[in-house]
């Protein structure tokens, strides 16, 4: 019976990202888009289904589950660079990884053949509410997957290289108004007009005649404005702002190192080195069908691993281990 599609929420087991100079291999399902850069941290595990507190566990037949990024990378991320292993086959089959929310490719991340583990490097595209699903095809099977690393705009990663622009430093006070000129005297008051003549003696005569009204005195001249009060002092100019930190370097011409190791003994290791003026980033091993994987980890400026036959081989047939190192200039 065919068990329903499960959505699994992973955060980041790791508390922060790290950044690491270098780049991964992109391959497999899917690829980010022309004007993307890659941001690599320090790898970051984000599902392993054999984990006891797993929100989910084996994939049966014709079974797919959904795992989100949202929380393990920046929002506005487009694709991200993983690392996917399967181990514990009990049947020949394969995984596709692809975006939520397109049609599944007929394409493969990962193909087994045994409960041997099988591991591969690929970069995603982001699907809906930045997340991919897993499918396998045939059997039940367990999946690892490690995070090594995630696509942003390429304006978004220049703009990460560059410091905050100095601040302005503030204006300086404006200088105190001059005094107001004084106010122009008043004009004096005009003289009082004559008495009028006394009428003769006898009966008393008639009133005199009132004296006009003295005329008004005209007024004062308006006094001289006042000076101008000098301006006041420039104010001194603000401090600079802090200078922004200095971007993550650059990389350029990334390759990829492999060599292989074969025999029909008990033990298989290999180490590839980067080439003079390069910088190992990252890398990778897979075997044939009967080697075990032990170990795929870096060493020196290179990438060593290490494996040994399944118990189920006799030691009658040869088998190959493939290293591979994927190594670039580091521009400071």
């Amino acid at each position: 019976m065919k068990r329903p599609h499960t959505k699994l929420t992973i955060g980041v087991l790791a508390a922060g990202f790290a950044l690491f100079a270098g780049s991964a291999l992109v391959s497999g399902a899917g690829a980010a888009d022309t004007g993307t850069v890659l941001v690599p941290i320090v790898p970051v595990r984000i599902l392993d289904t054999r984990a006891g507190d797993s929100p989910i566990f084996t994939l049966g037949a014709d079974e797919s589950a959904t795992v989100s990024f949202a929380d393990a990378v920046p929002a506005g991320t487009r694709a991200v660079d993983i690392n996917v292993t399967t181990t514990g086959g009990t049947e020949p089959s394969f995984l596709a990884v692809f975006p939520t929310g397109v049609d599944r490719p007929i394409t493969s991340a990962v193909n087994w053949n045994g409960p041997t583990s099988q591991a591969n490097s690929i970069a995603v595209k982001l699907g809906t509410d930045s997340e991919v699903d897993i499918y396998n095809a045939f059997g039940n099977v367990d999946v690892v997957i490690d995070l090594m690393g995630y696509y942003v705009d390429s304006t978004v990663g220049a703009a990460a290289q560059a410091g905050p622009t100095p601040e302005t430093g503030p204006t300086g006070p404006t200088g105190p108004t001059g005094p107001k000129g004084d106010t122009g005297a008043a004009g004096a008051t005009g003289a009082t007009g004559p008495q009028g003549i006394p009428g003769p003696a006898g009966a008393d005569g008639a009133d005199g005649e009132d004296g006009a009204p003295g005329a008004d005195g005209a007024d004062g001249a308006d006094g001289a404005p006042g000076a101008d009060g000098a301006p006041g002092a420039p104010g001194a100019p603000g401090a600079d702002g802090a200078e922004g930190p200095a971007g993550p370097s650059g990389l350029s011409d990334v390759v990829v190192v492999s060599d292989t190791h074969t025999n029909n003994g008990e033990g298989w290791n290999k180490i590839v080195i980067c080439p003079i003026g390069k910088t190992v980033i990252s890398g990778g091993a897979s075997g044939t069908s009967r080697i075990h994987l032990q170990s795929s980890n870096p060493s020196g400026n290179g990438w060593s691993a290490s494996g040994d036959r399944s118990s189920s081989d006799n030691g009658s047939t040869t088998e190959t281990l493939t290293v591979y190192a994927i190594c670039a200039t580091v521009d400071e």
